[in-house]
């Protein structure tokens, strides 16, 4: 079944998977290393995750690339590897899933506050993404999950990227304050209006 159309049946809700990062932590007690790098040297670990949320009746699972964007993976020396470490990760999950469920590329937060609110460019993040994009691609996933964005300009850099590099589905979601808006003052409806408007398949 094409993942648009399961998503947009109304006739039952999609399963999803849920954490990654505390499970990882579970079972690797004290790492302080890149969560995302696991995919390549401790590959086991992350598909048996993946494979306890399938068992539990997920039906969409997402890869171990929350933090994968170059400008995070920079922090562990890591930037030059963002395409491989997305593409292992899309093939992990993928086989892991083995055909029982769909696998979303997971993209969130490169950690950079945009300018002018910030001093991280357009270009440097929109460049960081794309790379993610193109490896998630790359290794399989069935759509993109751009998720919890706390910016919505960043979103959009995101979700940018994601429509000129990738044939995927665009699943795009934000989070918001207390006060109902993002750090960055957006609405609720503002925030995803304007996802919706940048081409997001979904939005949340």
């Amino acid at each position: 079944m094409d993942i648009l159309k399961r998503l947009s049946d109304s006739s039952r809700p999609v399963v999803t998977d849920g954490a990654m990062g505390t499970l990882l932590q579970a079972k690797l007690p004290g790492f302080r290393g890149c969560f995302e790098l696991l995919n390549i040297d401790k590959p086991e670990i992350v598909a048996e995750i993946h494979r306890m949320y399938i068992d539990a009746g997920a039906e969409l699972i997402e890869t171990n690339t929350f933090g994968a964007n170059a400008i995070k993976l920079a922090e562990y020396g890591l930037a030059s590897r963002c395409r491989e470490i997305n593409r292992e990760a899309a093939k992990l999950a993928k086989k892991a899933a083995g055909g029982r469920a769909f696998v979303g590329g997971d993209i969130s937060s490169a950690g950079k506050l945009v300018e002018p609110m910030g001093e991280a460019t357009y270009d440097k993040i929109y460049a960081s993404y794309v790379e993610q994009i193109k490896g998630l691609e790359e290794g399989g996933a069935d759509l993109l999950i751009i998720e919890t964005m706390t910016d919505v300009q960043e979103a959009k850099i995101a979700l940018n990227a994601a429509k000129a590099h990738s044939k995927l589905p665009v699943l795009c979601s934000i989070s918001f304050e207390e006060n109902g808006s993002t750090i960055s003052g957006s609405s609720v409806t503002a925030g995803l209006a304007t996802l919706a408007a940048h081409g997001a398949d979904i939005v949340g």
